[in-house]
């Protein structure tokens, strides 16, 4: 982090209106609002004792649904994509990025024989990058007001 507390007032001035801050008189109250600023910037970033130790968080990976099909175990997305790929028109929508109506790809997964939940479906589409849609906008529950 700058040691902004050895900086002249001119200085802090023109670096915290950099951010949007409006000018303060008090040399304390602009060094503190830059300090926050620099933590904002960094949040890997911890101060300890007037050092900088930067600290990285690691993620614990995301555990895949399994789906058991026959010997060999696959994720929903795979077993999903092959599903896909299986169905001529279906595959061919895709290619050509036509938004396609989520409950069609749930009947012709559940008709594969393709148990999963909704929400992971989704997810799963989203994943491979398939245009889909949820509400049919032709006939849709929503209502206007007058």
């Amino acid at each position: 982090m700058p040691d902004y507390s050895s900086w002249d007032l001119p200085a802090l001035h023109k670096e915290i209106k950099k951010y949007g801050y409006r000018l303060s008189k008090e040399k304390a109250v602009v060094v503190e609002q830059l300090e926050r600023v620099w933590l904002a910037i960094h949040p890997e970033a911890v101060v300890v004792e007037e050092a900088v130790v930067v600290e990285k968080k690691k993620r614990a990976p995301r555990k895949k649904k399994v789906v058991e099909s026959g010997s060999e175990e696959e994720t929903v997305g795979e077993k999903l994509r092959k599903v896909i790929v299986g169905n001529e028109k279906m595959y061919s929508r895709v290619l050509r990025y036509e938004p396609i109506f989520f409950d069609e790809i749930h009947a012709l997964a559940t008709s594969s024989g393709l148990k999963a939940a909704k929400p992971v479906m989704l997810r799963c589409l989203d994943e491979m990058c398939v245009t889909v849609y949820t509400q049919s906008p032709t006939n849709g529950t929503r209502a206007r007001y007058r």
